[in-house]
């Protein structure tokens, strides 16, 4: 879990003061090394464009998505700082980053580096990121600071992060069912997805409160990006289609205000 914020101006080389060690148990100094190492190279591939360096340091490289993303690198300036490393376990760290992403300041990220094949590889895929500007465009009546994540680590005045507890596998079907509140598998889009909503029992009060919200994220360089938002029908069954994405996306759906209320959606494309 993040101890703190830090909104600083970061450098593309992470440096450490002799004798420092940013794990907080008894890692070996090696491994901590060969985490930083790792995340070092994801940010100098991105930098670069480097289609290879990307795949050599990211988890799950063979995946369709990871293949996509590393095809279609864009051109981009991050300047990033290590704050901390976390050993979470024998297979994992958590690693803390600031970073200035294109001139914009990020909140804090809590990513994972995770041991795959015997090797430390950068693992992005449960950072979920959504602009502050998109929510209140989209969805007007609800707090900005607040979107339906699994687990909110971040926020600043740009941006809010949360992080999924569990990832899923890429969809290889044309139709896919979840419950409300959870987030759908990587998904291809040809150009649009349909979401088709299917509230359950709904008891509590009609009003302006009480409203079912579809997401849609891009998945860029590993992470979710809020793209957009729509308020869908809380009590019958409705429907949105988003049009003009490519690539690979997520979706959330559910209702917004009483994630207690049951409820499924598909998603179609």
């Amino acid at each position: 879990m993040l101890k703190k914020l830090v909104f600083s101006v970061a450098l593309l080389c992470v440096s450490v003061a002799p004798g420092f060690s940013f794990a907080s148990n008894t890692a070996p100094e090696s491994e901590v090394s060969k985490v930083e190492k790792v995340v070092n190279n994801f940010y100098d591939s991105l930098n670069r464009q480097d289609s290879d360096l990307f795949l050599k340091s990211i988890a799950d490289p063979e995946s369709e998505a990871t293949q996509y993303n590393a095809a279609h690198l864009e051109d981009q300036k991050i300047s990033y700082k290590i704050l901390d490393i976390e050993k979470v376990n024998d297979f994992k760290y958590e690693v803390e980053i600031s970073k200035i992403q294109n001139g914009i300041q990020y909140p804090v990220i809590p990513y994972d580096v995770v041991l795959e094949n015997g090797t430390w590889k950068f693992d992005p895929s449960n950072i979920v990121i959504s602009p502050k500007d998109v929510v209140d465009k989209s969805v007007k009546s609800i707090r900005p600071s607040y979107v339906p994540y699994s687990n909110v680590v971040s926020e600043n005045e740009n941006f809010v992060v949360g992080k999924i507890l569990e990832t899923d596998e890429i969809s290889t079907k044309s139709w896919e069912t979840y419950t409300f509140n959870s987030y759908s598998a990587d998904i291809y889009s040809p150009g649009s997805l349909r979401v088709e909503s299917m509230p359950g029992t709904n008891d509590e009060k009609k009003d302006e409160y009480n409203f079912v919200v579809a997401n849609i994220y891009k998945k860029d360089n590993g992470e979710n990006y809020l793209m957009d938002s729509e308020i869908l029908n809380a009590y019958n069954n409705d429907n949105v289609t988003f049009s003009g994405y490519y690539g690979y996306h997520k979706i959330w759906c559910g209702n917004f205000n009483y994630p207690w209320l049951p409820g499924k959606y598909n998603v179609v494309w």
